[in-house]
């Protein structure tokens, strides 16, 4: 099932979002979330339901008040600690490798976090690329660090939307 990003997003946010999103559901779990760039449309893998649930989120994401979706866990407990922090970092803003190692209780472990956010299978969904480095430089995402500054750009967008009325 293919759609627009317009069908979920204010026309002021989709000249910030030219991706393309491939959201993937195995029985009742997001699995996987594609994000390359061009055309800003999507597709959903999996049931009705699961388009539903997609484009429900998307709306929720560009006002601003993201949903919780239901989505296969990582597969080890320090991995999934990790995923969880992520999930707490506010939309429009940032947190170091660092600061989620410290926020798990494993405060040297930096660069194990770094290879948990390089393994999520969700960017996006479990925001990946709100993670920086220590100096707050982008670093290490798997799309590609120009979609991760694009995704922080369009979050802080959504964010200034808010503010003025059009999300």
């Amino acid at each position: 099932m293919k759609f627009l990003l317009a069908e979920c997003a204010p026309e002021e946010l989709v000249a910030y979002a030219p991706f393309h999103l491939s959201f993937s559901w195995e029985k009742d779990q997001l699995c996987y979330v594609g994000i390359t760039k061009g055309e800003a449309s999507v597709v959903v893998e999996g049931s009705k339901e699961a388009e539903l649930l997609t484009k429900k989120w998307l709306t929720s994401y560009f006002e601003g008040t993201i949903l919780p979706l239901p989505y296969k866990q990582a597969p080890t407990q320090f991995s999934r600690h990790v995923q969880e922090a992520m999930l707490e970092i506010p939309l429009g803003t940032t947190q170091s490798y660092g600061a989620i190692a410290s926020k798990i209780g494993r405060a040297k472990a930096s660069r194990a976090v770094g290879r948990a956010c390089g393994a999520n299978p969700m960017p996006l969904v479990i925001p990946c690329h709100r993670v920086l480095a220590r100096d707050a430089s982008l670093c290490g995402f798997n799309r590609g660090l120009d979609i991760k500054q694009a995704l922080l750009t369009l979050e802080q967008k959504i964010q200034s939307g808010r503010a003025q009325g059009y999300c």
